[in-house]
This record gives C-alpha cells, sequence and structure tokens, in this order.
C-alpha cells in the first residue's frame, strides 16, 4: 500500500497490513508480478504519485500490453525475481511485517525485466538506460 524506493508485489500472500491483496487472472499473474517490480512502473509511480502511496490513480494510469503481461519469458523473469527475493529477505518481525525483502540484491534481475518491457513499450536503448540508471541513483543511494 505504500511505496517509497521498491514497489514490493509477491505471488503469494503477505502477514501483513501494509500489503493489500489484488484478485488476478492466474494467467496473468507472474507478469503483473514482474512489471510493478520493474523500475519502469517505479519511475511512473515517482512520476505520477505522492511518492508514498500507491493508489488507483498509479495503477489506472499505466498502460499494460495483454501480450506481454502473458508471456512466458516475463512469467520465467517473474518467478525468478520471487525466488531471489526469498532467497534474500531478512526476518525482522516489526509491528508492520515479519520480512524485510532486498530488491536491490535482485537488480540483476529487475534490470532484466526492464529490457524485456522495454521491447513492448517500445523504449529506445537511451530511454530503458535513463530508467534504470534513474532507479539506480535514487534506489541504491548512487548520487
Amino acid at each position: 500500500m505504500r511505496a517509497f524506493f521498491w514497489i514490493k508485489a509477491f505471488s503469494m500472500s503477505q502477514k501483513s497490513k501494509e500489503y493489500k491483496t489484488f484478485a488476478i487472472a492466474e494467467q496473468n499473474k507472474w507478469g503483473m508480478l514482474a512489471i510493478l517490480n520493474s523500475s519502469l512502473f517505479w519511475w511512473h509511480w515517482v512520476v505520477v504519485s505522492d511518492c508514498w502511496h500507491i493508489t488507483k490513480k498509479e495503477l489506472s494510469t499505466f498502460r499494460i500490453n495483454m501480450q506481454c503481461l502473458q508471456s512466458s519469458e516475463l512469467q520465467t523473469l517473474a518467478i525468478q525475481l520471487e525466488t531471489e527475493l526469498e532467497n534474500t529477505k531478512v526476518e525482522i518481525n516489526s509491528k508492520q511485517t515479519a520480512f524485510e525483502y532486498k530488491h536491490k540484491f535482485c537488480r540483476t534481475t529487475i534490470d532484466k525485466i526492464d529490457d524485456y518491457l522495454a521491447e513492448f513499450y517500445r523504449l529506445t536503448a537511451n530511454e530503458t538506460e535513463y530508467i534504470k540508471n534513474f532507479a539506480k541513483k535514487y534506489r541504491d543511494s548512487l548520487g
């Protein structure tokens, strides 16, 4: 429900009030997970949001290509990302959540997701690199 540096979307339920559950058709689940965790969606969120909450506005203003959403390659990348997130999570048992997920340690897979999405959104190589570098600079505090 809130974001800051990382949009965190998962295929499984989270034991936290900080996550909202969405009903998504099974054939679209992995593509949606990949898109929501991408630097492209995060950049969109930064541009149109209050940079704190994820609301209907951010979700409804991001166009999704159904062919891309159901792509087997995007599904493979999403499963890989979720596996990496599970392997790098840290148990914190705070009031908000049981685990802290380390998206920054999954940057290579997220970059692959962005490269794949760039084809469907017809982004140039420069636009794609801009989005990925913007994410690195602000998400990883490199600038």
